[in-house]
């Protein structure tokens, strides 16, 4: 069975499952890991529909593992190079007869040179990047500051072309500002401060027609932006006259 970090389960996977099903090896394990696809809308247009889209173009690349019985108890002695070893000595007997189940490449990295070096062949080779994790670290059942993620990011200048408010914390300012990219309008809800939600949402009128610097993962097949976040004001780039930010 396939299951978000949150506990949604996946359905849309049969093919994976079905794959990883057929080896007993894998029997009472925890497999930690993501699904890959050619390219990243590959990955989202099954994971996200009820229809069941067909699978079969998708790899599972495993990162790590632990028995069942760790994972669920939330608690699990075993280092990362311990787990790791577990991993590839389950995956040795699966790999000749099955290449869409794979363990996620790793290095060993020693100063900063060799991670920037390491980080431009993985970006060469069409990945988003690295996640660094010490050897000697436990599993993390949440977001850690042992997990560091090394990814490229651009940003550009968009003009604000809408509001959207907000909802729970947010519900009486603003939720998301929506930029023009190109011919598709984009959602930026992340990278504003409390204060700076409330003011927008009151100034509306004055901020519609500004622009504002995103940064953002990369641009999707369908024009829009993958991980937007506000970043700052452009007020040099307004073709207008500059809004008071």
């Amino acid at each position: 069975m396939f299951y978000s970090r949150k506990g949604k389960r996946f359905e849309n996977y049969p093919h994976l499952a079905k794959a990883i099903n057929q080896f007993e090896v894998f029997t009472g394990l925890m497999l930690d890991g993501e699904v890959f696809g050619k390219t990243f809308d590959d990955v989202t247009t099954v994971a996200h529909t009820k229809s069941g889209k067909d699978d079969k173009d998708l790899m599972y690349r495993v990162w790590d593992c632990m028995r069942v019985d760790e994972f669920s108890g939330g608690s699990c002695s075993r280092p990362l190079w311990e787990r790791q070893k577990m991993l590839a000595e389950a995956l040795a007997a699966v790999t000749p007869y099955c290449d869409r189940i794979q363990q996620a490449p790793g290095v060993l990295i020693n100063d900063e040179k060799q991670l920037l070096q390491v980080f431009r062949d993985v970006r060469a080779d069409g990945y988003e990047g690295l996640i660094l994790k010490p050897l000697d670290g436990m599993y993390s059942y949440k977001r850690s500051r042992d997990w560091i993620k090394v990814k490229e990011m651009f940003t550009d200048e968009f003009k604000v072309v809408g509001f959207n408010k907000g909802k729970g914390k947010y519900a009486k300012c603003l939720g998301a500002l929506v930029v023009r990219v190109g011919e598709v309008n984009v959602e930026v809800g992340s990278g504003f401060t409390d204060k700076q939600r409330v003011g927008i949402w009151a100034e509306r009128k004055v901020f519609l027609g500004a622009m504002c610097e995103v940064k953002y993962q990369e641009k999707t097949k369908d024009g829009s932006l993958r991980f937007p976040t506000f970043l700052r004001w452009r007020p040099d780039k307004d073709e207008d006259d500059p809004v008071p930010f």
